[in-house]
């Protein structure tokens, strides 16, 4: 029977009583951490961890030994101060592990058979694919909230329809203390972006947004709501459900301030819904402006109006329909710099592909380049006509 060794430890030092020989040395963020912890519950089915490895995040560093697939004991040395996976220890002669290629294998002898062309059709639906579809939001409510939350959450849950779920129970879940509930219901609902609604004496009217990658948090922003008015109460005609907004950034410190610039790519995650590749002017309808100023963010909307004039080009005007609020920047968890590249990846499929000699100006007129060999001009035939032909006096030189 398989059997699991917990020990607490005061020092960061690799070596134990148990660790004979350290053949991998690596480091890797608390999400592959929890994903060789539960790798290896999934490979021994009578093995548990006790308490749950998602609980395991307190305290000092602790250290596992369950068995490997080929049966011999090895040491997981996790540090859950920094969540990180310091090393893998095992027997002698053994094999270093491939973290990689052992979840590749886990995954794949536990895949789930659909039984049902309906079953078949929900599994093919969550499978990755090269071109997405529009993103899907989860609207939550914690244990305490506020009307104005509230409020906020639900004209945001308006706007974004029906690209977005709507929870109507409360949940304890606090996001920033443990993001495990809500990471089972991104997996639950296939849904990559999130917002929760909190309220506290010491952080009032809360609103955190974030998103996921591979269902695993990739960042999360806790805003302060300030000055807010919602959309009922602005007595304007409103816009065409799930319109696609147009998205304006105001500010310099969304480019020059790292955070404030990982918030803009996060709020065009948000409302972004589904790329287009042409554009009616006539389905400008929306306008969502975001106003970076100092430790605060604008957010403003409006409605656009198009009005005759003496061009061809209408005249613009906007009317604010609300929501209206102050976004007040609290406590963020942002990605790290190798997570984020690899979640902006691109398929290779995707990528255009370069042909020579071809290239476009910025107006997308394209050019072509040919290359001639060289000519020999004296050795054409010419037409043979009267006006070509030798004079007397050119024949007698």
């Amino acid at each position: 029977m398989y059997s699991l060794t917990l020990h607490r430890r005061a020092s960061s030092n690799v070596s134990s009583e148990n660790t004979t020989t350290i053949t991998d040395l690596l480091t890797a963020t608390k999400t592959k951490t929890l994903r060789v912890l539960r790798m290896f519950r999934a490979q021994t089915p009578r093995f548990n961890l006790h308490p749950p490895a998602d609980q395991l995040w307190r305290g000092g560093e602790l250290c596992f030994s369950p068995f490997l697939p080929g049966g011999a004991p090895a040491w997981l040395l996790v540090s859950a101060t920094r969540f990180t996976l310091v090393g893998i220890a095992a027997t002698p002669r053994q094999r270093p592990i491939n973290i990689e290629q052992e979840e590749e294998e886990v995954h794949s002898s536990h895949m789930l058979k659909p039984t049902t062309h309906k079953g078949k059709k929900a599994i093919l639906k969550k499978e990755p694919k090269l071109i997405e579809n529009a993103k899907e939001a989860l609207c939550l409510k914690g244990n305490r909230i506020s009307q104005i939350v509230t409020d906020i959450m639900k004209d945001l849950y308006d706007l974004k329809k029906p690209n977005v779920q709507m929870m109507k129970q409360k949940n304890d879940i606090l996001p920033f203390e443990n993001i495990t509930p809500i990471e089972k219901f991104a997996l639950k609902y296939d849904a990559s972006l999130f917002m929760i609604a909190t309220h506290n004496k010491k952080r009032p009217h809360n609103l955190i947004m974030g998103r996921m990658y591979e269902h695993m948090l990739l960042d999360m922003i806790e805003f302060g709501i300030d000055n807010y008015k919602g959309l009922k109460d602005f007595k304007v005609e409103k816009i065409t459900s799930g319109i696609k907004p147009l998205l304006i950034f105001n500010g310099e410190l969304f480019e020059s301030n790292y955070e404030y610039g990982r918030i803009k790519n996060l709020l065009i995650d948000m409302f972004l819904r589904e790329e287009v590749q042409k554009i009616r002017l006539q389905g400008l309808e929306h306008v969502l402006s975001f106003t970076a100023v100092e430790n605060k963010i604008l957010l403003r909307s409006y409605r656009i109006l198009l009005k005759k004039s003496n061009t061809r080009t209408p005249r613009i005007e906007l009317v604010e329909i609300g929501p209206r609020a102050d976004l007040v920047c609290r406590r963020n968890k942002f990605a790290s710099e190798d997570l984020f590249n690899r979640a902006c990846r691109k398929p290779n499929a995707l990528k255009a592909k370069t042909k020579k000699n071809i290239s476009k100006d910025t107006f997308g007129t394209t050019y072509g380049r040919i290359h001639i060999g060289a000519q020999n001009i004296i050795g054409i035939q010419t037409r043979k006509m009267k006006g070509l032909k030798k004079t007397l006096p050119e024949k007698n030189t």
